[in-house]
């Protein structure tokens, strides 16, 4: 979603941006998921597929490509800027039509639908599709109805010969 972003800003038009189950906040600000201000990472803090523990192993992994050096550091978080937390980014207009998916037993679900409402507010053309019951890897997921009813969303915006795949 970032890039997407940077796109709008380097005049780059995309057709569609599609999230699933997306990772919008800067979660090394927390210590512990009560912590957050998204209720999704409290109720599902001990989620079997991706919990607390895994995001945040995750988070550690991303800020462990930094340099250990003081200035390298300062010059290279400026960089990062808002990348972190999108939600701090400096401008939601223009960002063109955008497919959300997220999940009911996902700890990200509040933060992603957090963010698509931001998008809405900034006048861009947002679909959000909440699939219940599933968790955060259900995308990945090879058969059953939440399957199905993700393929037939997902044709019905991506309208590409790659959809004959699915």
């Amino acid at each position: 979603m970032v890039l997407a972003h940077l796109a709008r800003d380097a005049d780059i038009p995309l057709q569609l941006v599609a999230a699933g189950t997306p990772c919008v906040d800067d979660l090394s600000r927390y210590k512990t998921a009560k912590e957050s201000p998204y209720k999704s990472m409290q109720e599902m803090e001990f989620a079997p597929t991706l919990n607390w523990a895994k995001l945040k192993w995750f988070d550690n992994l991303k800020w462990s490509s930094l340099s250990k050096e003081p200035e390298v550091i300062k010059k290279q978080m400026a960089d990062v800027k808002w990348f972190a937390d999108l939600m701090t980014a400096p401008s939601f207009k223009d960002l063109g039509k955008t497919v959300i998916y997220t999940a009911e037993c996902d700890p990200l679900r509040d933060e992603g639908e957090a963010y698509g409402r931001k998008l809405i507010e900034a006048g861009n053309e947002v679909t959000m599709k909440r699939f219940e019951g599933v968790p955060h890897a259900f995308m990945h997921m090879d058969a059953g109805r939440t399957f199905s009813s993700f393929r037939v969303l997902y044709r019905k915006y991506f309208n590409s010969s790659l959809t004959r795949f699915l």
